[in-house]
C-alpha cells in the first residue's frame, strides 16, 4: 500500500469511490469469469461461502478457519486453540497447489 498512488484500492479513474455497478462490470465480473474461471457466476458474499468451503475441502483447523473468516471461535477449541506457523504454511500450500491446478486446467 505504501507505493500505491491512491487512498482507495479499488478506485475510479478520478481516484474516488468506485460506484458498485461499476466495481460489478469493471473488476468483479472479469476477475470471476475470465481467465482459469475462479467463481463463476457468483456474487462477492459468495466469496466468504467459498473461502469457507475451499478452508474445510483442505481440512484446514477450525482455529485457522475461524481467524480467517473473521469469527471468535469459542468453547474449549477457543480457549486451548491456537494458530501456528505450520498451519499458515500449509494453507498456502494448499492454497499454490489449487491455484497451480486451476492455471493448468485453463490452458487445455
Amino acid at each position: 500500500m505504501d507505493e500505491h498512488d491512491r487512498q482507495l484500492v479499488f478506485a475510479g479513474p478520478e481516484g474516488g469511490w468506485l460506484r458498485r455497478s461499476n466495481f460489478t462490470r469493471r473488476i468483479w465480473r472479469p476477475t470471476c469469469d475470465d481467465g482459469p474461471t475462479i467463481l463463476p457466476g457468483g456474487v462477492f458474499h459468495g466469496l466468504r461461502h467459498l473461502h469457507k468451503s475451499v478452508l474445510m475441502e483442505a481440512e484446514i483447523p477450525r482455529v485457522l478457519q475461524f481467524e480467517l473468516l473473521g469469527h471468535e471461535l469459542g468453547g474449549i477449541y477457543g480457549v486451548y486453540g491456537h494458530v501456528t506457523e505450520a498451519m499458515r504454511t500449509r494453507l498456502v500450500d494448499e492454497l499454490q497447489r489449487r491455484w497451480t491446478r486451476l492455471g493448468k486446467r485453463a490452458k487445455r
